[in-house]
């Protein structure tokens, strides 16, 4: 018997598909890393601002426990947002999100009154269960071993509080 040629043992030429889906793209990550890491920085701005806003609206401290209430309470919402950017395409939400947020969060100081710094919490909050719910996502899309999503996106968090 004659051994196989080296033709039959090499492997199957490699097409550019494989080689694009095998690519990490470093640009859309780190796009959606840094979505992440400016929503949450700009959210981290109620906990400093609540001293200023109780005393700007003479606030008892259960009203000014209901401002954090009420921008966390939307996040109850992230599982039928998630069950929505499943069934369609929501990247428009990495890319209009952290701008809602950072507006809300930056109009909160110069609210008249306490119902619209209410409001502006509900909609930072809203803001926040969207990217929550679609930026993982998203970043599993553009990442070629999303197994590490998680753990990508926990960082950016981290990043964000630290910023």
């Amino acid at each position: 018997m004659n051994p196989p040629s080296h033709t039959e043992l090499s492997a199957p030429p490699v097409s550019a598909t494989t080689i694009e889906e095998s690519t990490f793209h470093t640009g859309k990550v780190s796009a959606v890393a840094a979505a992440h890491g400016v929503h949450d920085t700009y959210q981290a701005f109620l906990p400093p601002l609540l001293p200023l806003l109780i005393e700007k609206f003479s606030l008892i401290k259960t009203e000014a426990g209901l401002l954090s209430v009420l921008m966390t309470a939307p996040s109850l919402l992230q599982p039928f947002i998630g069950y929505l950017a499943d069934r369609r395409s929501l990247r428009i939400f990495v890319i209009l999100t952290p701008t809602i947020t950072a507006l809300a969060m930056s109009l909160l100081g110069i609210a008249p009154y306490y119902g619209l710094a209410a409001m502006l919490l509900v909609i930072a909050g809203l803001s926040s269960a969207s990217l929550h719910a679609t930026g993982p996502a998203r970043l599993a899309d553009v990442w070629v071993r999303p197994e590490l999503t998680p753990s990508l996106d926990r960082a950016t968090v981290h990043v964000g509080v630290w910023a």
